[in-house]
């Protein structure tokens, strides 16, 4: 497929006004978006590939074949994404709680059009909350509240949600350990 798209793309360059230039741009893309990898492998190819299909669409605004290449991103965007969350969420599994709030809301950033942005929330209210019982004591305070923060924008945004039973149980395990952190300032 490489072969076939470099000789393509070759094609267009050495006779850019041939009828069949843009057939040959469109056919050197979509080679590229058949290297495209599984979203668990390396993503070199399928940036390759969103970048070649972008190129035609710009290059070629009124062919027939935008639409195709536009879907064809959407597809390698999406995989793009489903990797960056797995990634993401590998950090939560091996309870490294802060890396894993930060590629969470990455994700959040980067593919604002994730399917499964509640699933997302949910890891960095359980992320937030983890991380804060497990930090030193100078610091649970802090990041308590930042749990408190996350619920509180979870529940407004998926107030039907499927996780939120399990959230409201960490909810009030923070809401708890605030008030105990606060007796024993108080006693102070």
């Amino acid at each position: 497929n490489l072969m076939a798209a470099y000789l393509f793309k070759n094609y267009t360059i050495n006779y850019p006004n041939s009828e069949h230039t843009e057939e040959c741009a469109y056919m050197a893309a979509y080679c590229y978006y058949n290297e495209a990898p599984v979203y668990s492998l390396d993503a070199t190819n399928t940036y390759r590939a969103i970048k070649a299909l972008q190129s035609f669409a710009d290059t070629y605004p009124q062919s027939e074949r935008v639409s195709k290449c536009n879907n064809l991103i959407d597809e390698l965007r999406d995989r793009l994404s489903l990797k960056a969350f797995n990634n993401a969420k590998q950090y939560y599994t091996t309870s490294n709680f802060k890396s894993a709030i930060i590629a969470l809301n990455n994700v959040l950033i980067d593919f604002p059009s994730f399917k499964n942005r509640q699933e997302v929330h949910f890891l960095i209210v359980k992320s937030t909350y983890l991380l804060a019982i497990n930090s030193i004591s100078t610091k649970i305070y802090e990041r308590l509240q930042a749990t408190l923060e996350a619920y509180s924008h979870f529940k407004d945004n998926y107030p039907n949600s499927i996780y939120l039973k399990e959230l409201e149980t960490t909810y009030n395990k923070t809401k708890k350990t605030l008030n105990q952190l606060k007796e024993n300032q108080d006693e102070i």
